[in-house]
């Protein structure tokens, strides 16, 4: 399972969940232990990604790995690596 941590520079709360529940050992040992982490900030400007064949700038993306349910930052998605 991928666990993504979508993010922005600007966000207040992005960093609060980072220094609260992301950088405490606990989460740390579970998070390493069930998830391959990645952290997102889909406002990344002139990078393009490629998901399951098509190609997305950051904001696109997010929002078709959330299945169109982003409404905010920070936001935690859990994906199946085999779907």
């Amino acid at each position: 399972m991928l666990l993504v941590d979508v993010y922005t520079d600007w966000c207040g709360w992005c960093k609060v969940m980072d220094r609260e529940t992301y950088a405490k050992p606990e989460i740390i040992s579970i998070v390493e232990k069930s998830y391959i982490a990645v952290k997102f900030n889909p406002e990344l400007k002139d990078v393009v990604y490629t998901y399951n064949g098509k190609t997305y700038n950051g904001g696109e993306l997010a929002q078709v790995i959330s299945n169109n349910q982003l409404s905010g930052y920070p936001t935690t998605l859990f994906m199946d690596v085999n779907s």
